[in-house]
């Protein structure tokens, strides 16, 4: 296994010090998948906010409602269209529902997780795909404070796997994203991660692959070794996938953003929704909602005007129809 030094960063959502876990594929050897866990932010990272001016509105928006005056600026979602994240991701969202409904996923891999999210260690589980369609649960592999291993799949071929970020956010990081992609490059048929976190209660992303083809141009274009610092365990902020995460990431931080949905986002699962959408990545962020389905969401550049009247560059957060 590979190690890293575990790190601390503020949780500037909730004002509470959690540790933030990653998994990153490095490469496979044998039957078992070496991983790290790393942490996903660089140790400059709040540097940005201790010294900026501070730009937060008097009457800062909630949690999870929008900053527009008044609070009526939601509009309805345009329809879908070609090219549309909400068009996209209709199979990867029934994919990713299939897989964690199925009673042996859902007993072996969904509560074992779930439990997990508290705890001190990282756990992984990977997920196969048996001939006749039912579906193998490896058993969930515990990890150490700076290492763990993603275990090879029961039987059949490997379609997913879940691992844990405990006591933070489910967001997947720029790791987590590497990771995926070049898993896909040796495994036809592996669709989906789940990442379970702590924000503001239990959360389960699902990170899926929606066009292979296009998320192999992705990588083409814009490689680990030169878009992923190994020390920070971060997109390289010099990068335009570093400076557009830290950047959409900070507009949520600060609350310009309008969204009508009482589910919540943690700013680093907005900073990559947006990456993934602009970027044509051929993957796209799902959050399970309160009934167990997967739902995806579009983030947009747009302008929001503060309760004191003053337009700021922010974001609009769209769930999909």
């Amino acid at each position: 296994s590979h190690h890293t030094n575990k790190k601390k960063r503020k949780n500037i959502d909730d004002e509470e010090v959690k540790e933030i876990t990653e998994v990153v594929i490095i490469k496979f050897r044998g039957p078992m998948r070496p991983v790290d866990f790393i942490d996903d932010a660089p140790d400059n990272f709040l540097d940005d906010f201790k010294t900026a001016a501070p730009i937060i509105p008097e009457n800062k928006c909630s949690l999870y409602y929008n900053c527009i005056s008044g609070g009526g600026g939601y509009s309805p979602p345009p329809k879908p269209e070609k090219g549309d994240p909400c068009t996209q991701t209709k199979e990867g969202k029934k994919e990713a529902e299939k897989i964690l409904k199925d009673a042996n996923v859902a007993q072996h891999m969904d509560n074992f997780l779930r439990g997990k999210v508290t705890s001190a260690r990282e756990w992984a589980v990977a997920i196969g795909r048996n001939s006749d369609g039912s579906y193998s649960v490896s058993e969930p592999n515990m990890g150490n404070a700076t290492s763990g291993e993603v275990p090879s799949v029961l039987s059949g071929v490997y379609v997913a796997d879940g691992h844990t970020h405990p006591g933070s956010s489910g967001a997947p990081s720029g790791g987590d994203l590497y990771g995926m992609l070049e898993i896909m490059q040796s495994n036809p048929d592996y669709t989906t991660r789940f990442v379970y976190g702590d924000y503001f209660g239990s959360e389960v992303y699902a990170l899926v692959i929606t066009d292979r083809n296009l998320a192999r141009q992705f990588l083409s274009q814009y490689p680990r070794s030169s878009n992923y610092d190994e020390n920070s365990h971060e997109f390289l902020a010099s990068t335009s996938l570093g400076r557009d995460f830290h950047r959409i990431e900070r507009i949520k931080l600060d609350g310009y953003y309008n969204y009508s949905q009482v589910q919540g986002y943690s700013s680093a699962a907005i900073g990559m929704a947006y990456i993934l959408d602009k970027y044509n990545t051929g993957l796209a962020l799902l959050k399970q909602d309160i009934n167990g389905n997967f739902q995806p969401f579009r983030i947009k550049d747009q302008e929001i005007k503060t309760s004191d009247g003053v337009i700021k560059p922010g974001v609009n957060i769209t769930p999909c129809p």
